[in-house]
């Protein structure tokens, strides 16, 4: 199993994987990492005479399958409390390996923090568990989504941790949201950026990050674990929701929406009312002086940065949108005295667009604006907010993957 987890896809070509291990400190260059050098590792590290980074390389560099005793050896070693600390510690500091060769995959440059998300993600379920139930452990995801470092994360890095956290909520929504998904009083909710609870605010500003799209949709509801079906979740999450609500997380993705279109088509599609009140970089990354479509749009990280940030803004909006929809409102008469309930029912109106569409109709309002720098190559804000709203609709016409 480990063996497909680790070794099945990143075979060194032409020599290079032994080049980069050779040439990484601490890292066996010569001896091929089989099933007894894992084993002489677990040995060493419970031990304490490896370091858990070595361990970690080691099983990156496997290229047999491991028996099923070692693997859960490995399960039961690396899942307690003090080594998943140690392990989202590696996870989460994690940087690119000065020596990996240029041009390579991605996991040969982060092969330590690669396998840590793998194990978390994919490996025994006691990694997941173990991050559920433990609120230190979780709040360590809070800690690394800060609002201060979103425009200078590694982006890897912060792909490799939200999976890690895609997959621990996907298995245990409810102890995912209880710690991470608090309600806010009406303070907080007044100055979400001061807040050390606004975990999905915070959350939006890494929007650009494709797997964070992917997983402020589930803080609603989660797939189904029986149903292959596209529109078959698991029951909502009421904390996820009320969560969601308020941080105001369709004010936030439409804010976001807006930065990207600002700086990717600057003060072009700003009205004088607009431009008094926000700041507008000085050059606009898809437009020049005379407001013309650069040749080359995407050619620069930054605006690939930037069109990433709009389109994942508007998938967010859609996936929210989808499970708010085929979730039946509470009953009128249901007793709802617990503040959490009586919170539920205001959030799941307040996320759906159709009852609160002021933040959907500002992007749409935008994206209309970008409608005459349109050709093929470049971004189209407008089409991506209209499978929005064909996506919502969609939902009207009883589709054949409705559960």
């Amino acid at each position: 199993m480990l063996k497909s987890l680790f070794a099945g896809g990143h075979a060194p070509e032409h020599g290079a994987g032994k080049a980069h291990a050779a040439s990484s400190p601490g890292v066996p260059g010569a001896e091929p990492v089989t099933v007894p050098v894992i084993k002489r590792d677990l040995l060493k590290y419970q031990l304490g005479r490896l370091p858990l980074e070595r361990l970690l390389v080691d099983l990156y560099e496997l290229r047999e399958v491991l028996p099923n005793d070692v693997e859960k050896n490995v399960a039961s070693m690396l899942s307690k409390h003090k080594e998943l600390v140690n392990l989202l510690d590696l996870l989460m500091h994690g940087m690119r390996e000065p020596n990996a060769p240029k041009g390579c995959a991605e996991r040969e440059a982060y092969r330590v923090p690669w396998v840590v998300s793998v194990l978390i993600k994919d490996g025994d379920a006691a990694f997941r568990s173990g991050i559920a139930l433990d609120a230190v452990l979780l709040k360590k995801y809070v800690e690394f989504f800060s609002e201060s470092r979103a425009e200078q994360c590694d982006e890897v890095i912060a792909s490799l941790v939200t999976r890690t956290l895609f997959s621990v909520l996907k298995e245990h929504p409810e102890k995912v949201c209880s710690t991470l998904c608090p309600m806010l009083n009406d303070a907080e909710r007044a100055n979400l950026s001061e807040s050390e609870n606004a975990f999905a605010a915070t959350l939006s500003k890494y929007i650009h990050v494709y797997f964070v799209y992917r997983l402020l949709p589930k803080m609603v509801r989660v797939r189904s674990r029986t149903s292959r079906k596209r529109y078959a979740f698991e029951a909502p999450s009421k904390r996820g929701v009320v969560h969601l609500f308020h941080c105001d997380i369709l004010g936030q993705l439409n804010q976001q929406f807006r930065h990207a279109l600002v700086a990717l088509y600057g003060k072009a599609i700003l009205t004088e009312v607009e431009l008094d009140a926000q700041t507008v970089p000085p050059r606009a990354l898809l437009l020049d002086e005379q407001n013309n479509l650069r040749s080359n749009v995407l050619d620069s990280e930054a605006t690939c940065r930037e069109v990433n940030r709009l389109e994942n803004a508007v998938k967010a909006v859609t996936e929210i949108q989808i499970r708010v929809l085929l979730t039946p409102p509470p009953p009128s008469n249901e007793p709802s005295s617990l503040p959490l309930q009586q919170a539920y029912k205001r959030a799941i109106a307040g996320l759906n667009i159709l009852t609160n569409p002021t933040p959907f109709l500002d992007m749409l309002d935008l994206a209309m604006r970008t409608v005459r720098w349109h050709s093929p190559g470049a971004p189209s804000p407008l089409a991506a907010v209209l499978s929005c709203l064909t996506s919502v609709y969609q939902l009207f016409d009883d589709p054949t993957d409705l559960d």
